[in-house]
């Protein structure tokens, strides 16, 4: 034993240097593992969504539907409140329904009104939710043509809850755009006849008013 202790101490700078060597490359991989975890997390940050129609193009008195879309990416979700906005003028919300994938409706409920809708959806209590899938669908009815495309997006209050997370991780909110055609026909403007056609119905009157006189 105490052959072994005076070895360590004549080769204590060579053990010194491997303890070092040792721990650099401990501290190394460490390093190299935390550094892909912040790369992993940089990738996705947050929960995407998107607005999907089912119809590009609509005529006034068509019904569609449009779909929301959630992709929780690596989050789990355990509540979201979504708000939607668009023109009035051409588009009426007539209702608004959650798809199952979050279960329950929180107060107040689904809500539509003039140029917008909105709904709260939670997850059940342990249970949170993870995936991609329509969360939500609003039924559309459209109103009048609107002369070029027009937008159906996501309004300001959109929020998510993520277990294990603190404040919103709403991340991406993608819009669509619907068309409702048609177009006001414009008034025909009266055309004046052309000169012969005028001369000839003023001999035809001619004659009929000579054949109806009396002989004399």
């Amino acid at each position: 034993m105490k052959e072994f202790l005076n070895s360590l101490l004549r080769d204590k700078k060579k053990l010194l240097v491997i303890l070092v060597l040792t721990g650099g490359l401990i501290v190394a991989a460490v390093l190299v593992r935390v550094r892909q975890e912040l790369r992993r997390r940089a990738a996705v940050t947050g929960v995407d969504f998107s607005l999907v129609s089912s119809k590009s193009f609509v005529n006034p008195g068509d019904n569609f539907t449009v779909d929301v879309v959630m992709n929780t990416n690596e989050y789990r979700v355990s509540a979201t409140e979504i708000h939607i906005a668009f023109d009035s003028n051409y588009l009426e919300a007539q209702s608004m329904q959650g798809s199952g994938f979050l279960p329950v409706v929180l107060p107040p409920g689904a809500q539509v009104g003039s140029g917008t809708a909105s709904i709260i959806l939670g997850a059940n209590p342990g249970d949170p939710k993870q995936g991609s899938a329509t969360i939500a669908t609003i039924d559309f009815l459209a109103k009048s043509p609107s002369g070029g495309a027009t937008q159906i997006r996501f309004d300001s209050g959109t929020q998510t809850a993520a277990l294990g997370n603190a404040g919103d991780v709403t991340r991406n909110l993608n819009s669509t755009q619907v068309t409702v055609l048609g177009a006001t026909t414009p008034t025909p403007t009266p055309q004046e006849q052309p000169k012969f056609v005028l001369i000839q119905e003023h001999k035809r009157r001619l004659l009929v008013m000579r054949a109806t006189l009396p002989e004399t």
